[in-house]
């Protein structure tokens, strides 16, 4: 698959004016991090195993895409990675909301307190962020810098910012007596725990000879 990266997912419909929106139902994760050789997937990775990443795909031109499930509870969190094999440069740019829904909710003035930020509303034909084989890491930071998409070209850290986050959270559930929470905590005394998927997989498999592939 080239030029594309997306999944279908439902937005909630809602009315207005409204109070919230709310989120989609919750998924359930389970099972131990792990990532393919083969199509560089990944799952079970973060303290609440909820970072995960499908199939990479080669756009062309030394360009790999992969769709990231940062949390596959409510909210549902996506981000892209774009990965240029050629120069060994990455950045993630994260899912939004469906575009005229956010457009309605900032004019009703409501609070968001949940829904699904998906890639897909970042692409064509919905956004302006068009991956291909002639796309460059620079050009990804400039469309999101001017669209107001949330970016980082700090992939692994933004992931251990993830890890800390949750592990804070789970602190104060755990010194209530949360079961999972205590577990969440416990499992964060571990270094495998924060072991990191690897980034560049993708250039591994599509372009092994390239920079991005010793990254």
């Amino acid at each position: 698959m080239r030029g594309m990266l997306a999944i279908c997912t439902a937005v909630v419909a809602v009315g207005f004016p409204i109070a919230a929106l709310a989120c989609s139902d919750v998924f359930v994760v389970s099972g131990t991090r792990s990532q393919s050789e083969k199509t560089c997937s990944f799952g079970g990775f973060g303290l609440d195993r909820n970072y995960s990443g499908k199939n990479a795909l080669d756009i062309g031109g030394g360009r790999i895409g992969q769709l990231i499930v940062v949390n596959e509870s409510c909210p549902y969190l996506e981000k892209v990675l774009f990965v240029d094999c050629n120069t060994g440069e990455s950045v993630t740019v994260d899912g939004v909301i469906e575009p005229d829904l956010q457009r309605k909710l900032n004019q009703s003035g409501a609070k968001i307190l949940g829904g699904d930020y998906l890639i897909k509303y970042l692409q064509p034909p919905t956004g302006p962020l068009a991956l291909t084989s002639e796309t460059t890491v620079e050009a990804v930071i400039e469309v999101s810098e001017r669209e107001g998409f949330g970016f980082s070209t700090e992939v692994l850290r933004d992931f251990e910012t993830h890890n800390q986050a949750v592990l804070e959270h789970n602190k104060i559930a755990a010194g209530y007596g949360e079961p999972l929470a205590k577990r969440i905590v416990s499992r964060a005394r571990r270094p495998s725990a924060h072991q990191p998927f690897d980034t560049h997989c993708g250039c591994k498999l599509f372009y092994p000879d390239s920079p991005g592939a010793n990254s």
